[in-house]
């Protein structure tokens, strides 16, 4: 339940505090962005569909769960169109030739020490409040999570056709398959534990 709690937590808080922070570093009005016309564009995109969603679930739970296979499918279909588009865009307007290697060297350091910072202050942060081993777990993937299946669309909305929106998805196309693959190895050792614990019980007996 912490879980499923915080990850959905921060996807709605993601939505209006996400153009709140990228009007603060381009600006508002005309050169910048249109904070009010923003932030109502991806309550229409992304938290209405949450709100609906819930208040049918009653009557289409079952049907999408027996068709979990295919909406998966879509759902990661419209995504990948997303990134295709906005890199198609950047193609064309010559933005990767214009920044070379260096850019993706930049973005790939950036978002793996990212990472590191937020595993590491969460892993801390939950021993010195001395959770227990399941909530520990939550607290270090939940705070970690930073998906493409939101970060697209808002970064979609946000941006709109900017020639740089390639760009400005970079950070997280790397971050989101870092998390996966960082997180699946440490999701090996929580589950490890249990087992080193019963292991040196038997050796002592």
């Amino acid at each position: 339940p912490a879980a499923i709690l915080n990850a959905s937590l921060s996807s709605v808080l993601g939505i209006f505090l996400t153009p709140w922070l990228v009007s603060l570093v381009v600006g508002t009005g005309s050169n910048g962005i249109d904070l009010g016309a923003t932030l109502l564009d991806l309550c229409t995109l992304l938290l209405l569909p949450l709100v609906l969603g819930q208040l049918l679930r009653p009557w289409l739970g079952r049907f999408f769960a027996r068709h979990k296979r295919y909406t998966n499918i879509i759902d990661k279909l419209v995504i990948l169109l997303l990134v295709y588009a906005a890199f198609c865009n950047s193609m064309v307007s010559g933005m990767w030739q214009q920044q070379g290697r260096a850019v993706l060297i930049t973005a790939f350091v950036g978002s793996a020490l990212l990472l590191a910072l937020i595993l590491w202050l969460t892993t801390r942060s939950a021993r010195a409040l001395r959770l227990s081993p399941a909530d520990e777990v939550a607290a270090v993937f939940c705070a970690s999570k930073k998906s493409l299946a939101a970060g697209a669309p808002m970064a979609a909305l946000i941006f709109g056709a900017h020639p740089g929106l390639g760009l400005i998805l970079l950070p997280i196309m790397i971050y989101h398959p870092l998390q996966l693959i960082v997180c699946s190895i440490m999701a090996e050792h929580y589950a490890s534990r249990p087992a080193l614990l019963t292991t040196s019980l038997v050796s002592a007996q």
